[in-house]
């Protein structure tokens, strides 16, 4: 059995729920992410790591591995979340133009809630 690619996460100082990712040889994957073992994944699969290598993740200090997966199945996935269901996983699609300004209309939405509160 091949062993998986261990990627070690850490809190980012920047904000709270986003992690900085690399791999046990020190090589960095992510600066900042909310779906690290998703979009090291994702990373991993770009640079030519073929899809059927495993991946374990754990947070730095931790001999806990926290998730696993393979690289090809994480990259087909993200984190969807709203405020009646909770995070789950989705199909990840990649960011158009769209999806983006899409977003931020949401986000706008979000923002002008809370203002009322």
């Amino acid at each position: 059995m091949t062993h998986p690619l261990l990627i070690v996460i850490e809190e980012t100082s920047q904000r709270r729920g986003k992690f900085s990712a690399h791999l046990l040889d020190g090589r960095k994957l992510l600066s900042s992410s909310r779906q690290p073992l998703l979009d090291a994944a994702r990373v991993l699969l770009a640079q030519g790591i073929p899809p059927e290598t495993p991946l374990a993740m754990q947070h730095k200090g931790s001999a806990t591995i926290a998730m696993t997966s393979t690289v090809g199945e994480a990259a087909k996935l993200t984190v969807d979340e709203n405020a009646w269901d909770g995070p789950r996983f989705a199909k990840w699609r990649p960011m158009t133009a769209e999806n983006k300004a899409a977003a931020r209309r949401a986000l706008a939405r979000t923002d002008d809630e809370s203002d009322e509160r």
